[in-house]
């Protein structure tokens, strides 16, 4: 570990600790946990738009600190966070060593799942994005991670359950390729045997999902949607609960945020959690997420405020399942 990692590293281990203190003192109002932790055969949080900084005492980080300071707060187990894209503001060097630290420092979770979002494809804040580069640093943080890949895109079983991370094959607006959608065609074959529910992480929206008439090309997957979803609802069709995850908007929650593509098929628009615009007061919300809880008869999702540690209970569904 060079100076920098070693420094990023301590920083990030400090703000854990004074993130820890109201759980210490306990002022958590409801302590993350699944509903029913001693049936729960998958427990995952899956979250969006993290936009990790290079500065690693920066404000922005704070958001992921205290996310990961929840869940640190309970004794439970949790499988997975999944993040649908933009892990990084401006995807260098600095903003990846600091968001590992950050990981390193304190991530309790067993796996570390994000997608390839537009801010982390680009490499650098300029003008001239460098996609190669930013393809080859994102790899990177996720061999990191334990992921070996080489591809933007990938998956993870975790118990049973299939996490398929969508990526970008170019820029500036999101390409996936008829060999992305072949593979994660494969992947479905495969889950369909087992029944447990799959997760599709990817940063856009599918096209014509979430009232996105107004929404410019570059926040969602255009031309491929209706492949991706003609493949997803092939297997729906069957019986496999696929929900996929999406971010980009930093909206808030609200009553499209889980909407039905088709039977046994969804589509979960996250809030960002860095920050989501409030549509009533215009205040930013910060460390917006939610929590999905696989049971033998169900899959639970759950709305979480990770900032002041409260279930949105207005935002919970309910999905089937068909495990085999």
């Amino acid at each position: 570990m060079n100076i920098i990692e070693t420094i990023t590293a301590v920083f990030a281990t400090i703000a854990c600790i004074f993130s820890l203190i109201p759980n210490a003192l306990g002022i958590y109002k409801d302590t993350y946990q699944a509903e029913n932790p001693d049936e729960v055969l998958m427990n995952a949080v899956l979250i969006a738009d993290i936009h990790a900084d290079g500065d690693p005492v920066r404000d922005r980080n704070d958001n992921l600190r205290r996310l990961l300071a929840d869940i640190n707060a309970s004794e439970e187990k949790l499988d997975a966070i999944a993040v649908a894209g933009d892990i990084t503001n401006c995807g260098n060097i600095k903003e990846y060593i600091n968001l590992a630290g950050m990981l390193f420092a304190y991530n309790k979770a067993e796996n570390f799942i994000p997608s390839m979002g537009n801010h982390d494809s680009r490499a650098t804040c300029v003008e001239e994005p460098y996609f190669d580069e930013g393809s080859s640093l994102f790899q990177n943080f996720l061999r990191l991670q334990g992921i070996k890949t080489e591809t933007n895109y990938y998956y993870k079983v975790v118990n049973g359950c299939y996490f398929i991370a969508l990526g970008t094959e170019s820029m500036p607006d999101p390409y996936i390729s008829d060999t992305q959608i072949a593979w994660v065609d494969s992947l479905l074959a495969e889950a369909a045997k087992t029944g447990m529910p799959c997760f599709i992480i990817s940063h856009e929206l599918l096209m014509g999902t979430h009232d996105d008439a107004n929404v410019p090309a570059s926040r969602n997957l255009g031309e491929a949607s209706d492949k991706l979803k003609a493949v997803v609802k092939k297997y729906a069709d069957e019986g496999l609960t696929t929900v996929y995850v999406c971010g980009h908007l930093h909206k808030n929650f609200h009553a499209d945020t889980l909407v039905t593509v088709s039977d046994n098929f969804y589509s979960l628009l996250l809030p960002s959690a860095l920050y989501s615009e409030d549509d009533i007061t215009g205040e930013d919300i910060l460390s917006l997420g939610v929590t999905a809880e696989v049971y033998q008869d169900k899959l639970v999702i759950r709305a979480r405020n990770f900032n002041t540690y409260e279930w949105l209970e207005d935002y919970r569904w309910e999905l089937p399942v068909d495990i085999k």
